[in-house]
C-alpha cells in the first residue's frame, strides 16, 4: 500500500505526516468492523486467458495440481484438449496428452492416483472407443479405456472408501451391461465383468453422486421422478449393503417447472451439529414438502429432516455445484443473482452451515459458475462460462480467496521526512 503526499513546504511535513497515521489507523479499525463488506479476494492473473471453452468440472491431485476439464482446446494459452492439468502453486497449466475429442463432464481421483474421466466423448488418449469414460494415469500420462464404455454421456463420478467408482450419467449401459444412469465400476478387475448395476437404477439423468458418512450410503441427483422403481422425485437415496432405494420424503420440487438436484456436498463432522448433513443443490422451489427452499436445502441423513438455509437463492435459477473448505463453510455457485436474500451476489456466495450466515464473494461472475474445486489453502478455483469474475477479466476460471479473519498489520510504515516539491510515500504491509 502505497500512501502520496503532494508537494509541500518542510515545516509542514510532520503534522500532515501524523494526520495521515491517524487516519490509516482509524479506516483499519473500521475495515476491522466491517470485513462483510470486503468478504473476498479474486486472484488477478489466473483466467488470463484462462480457457477458450467451458470449464465444467474439475479434482484436486493428492499434490494439490487441479485438473479442469470441459469443452475447451487451449488452456492458459496451451494447447489442452477438453482437459488440462494447472498448478495453483506456480501458475503453470500443461496438457493431458491428447485429451478427448469432446466434452468433459466429470472427474475423479482413485486411491492409486489415477483419474477416471466421464463426459461425451468416443476418443481419449487418441484411441477411438473409449466412450464417455476413460482412465489417466498422471505420472505416465498414459490413458486407457475401460471396456467399451457407456453408451451415453457421464455427468458424475465418485469414488467409494475401497476405490470402486459410482457412475452417474444418461446412459443405459456400461460395457455392454444393462445399468439405467447410474453403475458400480471396479478399477482393480480389469477388462469386462467389473461393472454393476445399481438395481433397476433411475427413469431419468444423473447429475450427481455423494458418500454419506461410514461409505455404505449414496445420495443421488438428477432429474428423475423414479429410483429402484419407486417414486423419489430428483433425488433418492441407495444403500450399498442391501442394494434398497428410497425416496427422501417429498424430494424437491419447481412448480410449474421441471426440478433438478444438480449437486450434493457432505458438511464435514463437528460443524457445530451440522457434520453428516448434506447440502443439496438445484433448481427448486420447495424441498420436503416446504416452499420457499430456492436452490439449496439442507437434509439430515440420520433424521431423514429437511430444513432450509435462509432464503436460499433467488427463485427458479440453478445452484449448480458446491465446495465445502477446510474451514467447514460452503461455496454455493451456479446461475443466481440473490442469495440469503441479498442481490448483487452474482452466481457465487459464501454460507456457514454453523451461523447460517450468506456472504458476499465480492462482485462474483459476470456469467454461470458449473464447478468449484477447494485447494487445502482454502482458496477456491472457480470455473464455468463467465468472462470476468470480481470485476476483472478471466475467461472461465478464476481463484477467490474467501477471506473470513480480521484484517491485521504485519509491517508498520515508517516516518518519511521530505523537502519541498518532494513527494512523501510510505509502505505498510497488510492483510
Amino acid at each position: 500500500m502505497n500512501i502520496y503526499f503532494p508537494p509541500m513546504q518542510r515545516s509542514s511535513v510532520l503534522p500532515v505526516l501524523l494526520t495521515a497515521l491517524a487516519v490509516f489507523q482509524l479506516n483499519l479499525l473500521t475495515a476491522a468492523h466491517a470485513r462483510a463488506q470486503c468478504p473476498a479476494a479474486w486472484v488477478p492473473g489466473i483466467g488470463t486467458p484462462g480457457t477458450n471453452g467451458n470449464v465444467n468440472t474439475m479434482a484436486v491431485l493428492p499434490g494439490g495440481d487441479v485438473i479442469v476439464g470441459g469443452a475447451f482446446t487451449e488452456a492458459g494459452g496451451v494447447a489442452a484438449s477438453r482437459i488440462a492439468r494447472y498448478n495453483p502453486t506456480t501458475g503453470a497449466w500443461s496438457a493431458m496428452g491428447s485429451g478427448t475429442n469432446a466434452s468433459v463432464f466429470a472427474v475423479a481421483v482413485l486411491p492409486t492416483g489415477d483419474l477416471i474421466v466421464g463426459g461425451l466423448f468416443t476418443t481419449a488418449g487418441g484411441v477411438f472407443g473409449r466412450n464417455n469414460i476413460a482412465m489417466y494415469n498422471p505420472t505416465s500420462g498414459i490413458w486407457s479405456g475401460i471396456g467399451s464404455g457407456t453408451n451415453s454421456n457421464i455427468n458424475a463420478l465418485v469414488v467409494l472408501p475401497g476405490g470402486d467408482v459410482i457412475v452417474g450419467g444418461n446412459f443405459t449401459t456400461a460395457d455392454g451391461v444393462a445399468a439405467n444412469r447410474i453403475a458400480r465400476y471396479n478399477p482393480t478387475i480389469g477388462g469386462a465383468g467389473n461393472w454393476s448395476a445399481l438395481g433397476s437404477g433411475t427413469n431419468s439423468t444423473v447429475y450427481t453422486i455423494a458418500v454419506l458418512p461410514g461409505g455404505s450410503e449414496l445420495l443421488v441427483g438428477g432429474v428423475f421422478t423414479a429410483a429402484g422403481g419407486g417414486a423419489a422425485s430428483c433425488i433418492a437415496r441407495y444403500n450399498l449393503t442391501t442394494g434398497i432405494w428410497s425416496a427422501l420424503g417429498s424430494g424437491v420440487s419447481n412448480p410449474p417447472n421441471v426440478a433438478a438436484v444438480n449437486t450434493l456436498a457432505v458438511l464435514p463432522g463437528g460443524a457445530g451439529g451440522a457434520g453428516g448433513d448434506v447440502i443439496v443443490g438445484g433448481r427448486f422451489t420447495n424441498a420436503g414438502g416446504i416452499a420457499f427452499r430456492n436452490g439449496v436445502a439442507l437434509y439430515n441423513p440420520n433424521t431423514n429432516v429437511w430444513s432450509d438455509m435462509g432464503s436460499g437463492t433467488n427463485s427458479n435459477i440453478s445452484v449448480i455445484d458446491l465446495a465445502v473448505r477446510p474451514s467447514g463453510d460452503v461455496v454455493v455457485a451456479g446461475n443466481f443473482l440473490v442469495a440469503g436474500n441479498v442481490s448483487g451476489r452474482n452466481n457465487v456466495a459464501l454460507y456457514n452451515p454453523v451461523t447460517r450466515n450468506w456472504t458476499t464473494m465480492g462482485s462474483g461472475t459476470d456469467g454461470p459458475v458449473n464447478t468449484l474445486a477447494a485447494l487445502a489453502n482454502g482458496d477456491v478455483i472457480v470455473g464455468g462460462v463467465f468472462a470476468a469474475a470480481g470485476g476483472a477479466p478471466a475467461s472461465r476460471i478464476a481463484r477467490l480467496i474467501p477471506i473470513v479473519g480480521e484484517p491485521s498489520i504485519f509491517a508498520q510504515p515508517l516516518p518519511v521526512v521530505t523537502v519541498a516539491s518532494s513527494a512523501a510515500v510510505f509502505f505498510v504491509g497488510a492483510t
